[in-house]
């Protein structure tokens, strides 16, 4: 996940998705703010387990439901993806990104975050909604 984020910052253009079937959330996010900890909450509750935040705090991974709780994995490329995030001059957090089929995609922050999410589907919606429809 990590490097293909990479590669799609690389290359990033800062255009706005405001529709997408996703099934993976990447955040910038700090430790004690609320829109932060908002965002990072309803990306878990939409899709658990698969929702990465990073801190720019710490330049760590943490853990969606609890900003301050640091993630023992971390992987090799959290110090270029802290990078990417100053070179970017993002002025706020969070900063939200998406993955689905046709790879990642930029949101913006939590308004536009909780937006998205009223239009789009994670994984876990379109199998509650596929588990509803009797054949």
């Amino acid at each position: 996940m990590q490097q293909d984020l990479y590669g799609y910052l690389s290359r990033f253009d800062r255009t706005k998705c405001t529709h997408y079937n996703f099934d993976k959330v990447f955040m910038y996010v700090k430790n004690y703010c609320h829109h932060s900890k908002h965002a990072a909450s309803l990306a878990e509750d939409l899709c658990p387990q698969r929702v990465a935040c990073l801190d720019m705090e710490t330049n760590k991974l943490v853990s969606p439901k609890d900003l301050k709780q640091i993630l023992i994995k971390q992987g090799s490329m959290i110090p270029h993806l802290s990078q990417k995030f100053t070179q970017l001059r993002f002025p706020t957090v969070p900063q939200i990104f998406v993955h689905g089929l046709e790879g990642w995609k930029y949101v913006g922050g939590r308004t536009d975050f909780d937006t998205f999410t009223k239009s789009s589907s994670s994984v876990e919606d379109i199998q509650i909604k596929f588990q509803g429809v009797k054949l």
